[in-house]
């Protein structure tokens, strides 16, 4: 994958640019028949992180190159994700640093973690944390991302509140943000 000279030229000067990646070889994979792409996002080493929902909503989650996602596809050889443990209301955040994968099910909050292996693929990192201690009753988690490179994630609630989750301590820092505007 290569950018044109023009395209690090407008993102030098403009960092919302969003640039058009070239490809030298054309990459294409099929889903099955009721399966769709949730998220896609694009790595460097020219892997893909491939999140696919199945006709009753449950997930695969495939991290692979390229040129063998379709494989990946076809073997089933993705983590596999069941509807019921993570919500009907979710969100994905993901570091390619550290290769974990978060899932926060918005709606109960609650987290999960996995990590990935080249040998065993997505792997569960402990259990499920339960976060309804940390909510209010019909508050739910409407932003989540890695801080790159670290262990902890950036929560941002329905009522504007950003926060600091520890993966180590399991625990949120002690300092809040309060956010204005519609999240």
């Amino acid at each position: 994958m290569n950018l044109t000279t023009q395209d690090q030229h407008d993102l030098q000067l403009n960092p919302t640019f969003i640039p058009s990646p070239r490809f030298r070889y054309t990459h294409s994979f099929k889903l099955p028949q009721g399966h769709s792409v949730i998220r896609a996002q694009l790595l460097g080493g020219e892997k893909l992180l491939l999140v696919v929902a199945d006709h009753n909503g449950n997930l695969t989650v495939y991290l692979e190159g390229l040129a063998g996602v379709d494989g990946a596809i076809r073997r089933g050889r993705g983590k596999a994700l069941n509807r019921e443990k993570i919500g009907q209301d979710f969100l994905l955040a993901y570091d390619e640093s550290k290769r974990m994968l978060g899932v926060v099910s918005s709606d109960r909050p609650h987290l999960h973690i996995f990590v990935f292996d080249n040998a065993r693929g997505f792997q569960a990192l402990g259990s499920l944390i339960n976060l309804t201690a940390w909510y209010n009753e019909g508050s739910s988690i409407r932003h989540a991302c890695f801080i790159s490179g670290t262990e902890e994630l950036l929560l941002v609630d329905s009522q504007a509140q950003a926060r600091v989750f520890s993966l180590l301590t399991r625990q949120f820092r002690w300092a809040a943000l309060v956010l204005f505007g519609s999240i």
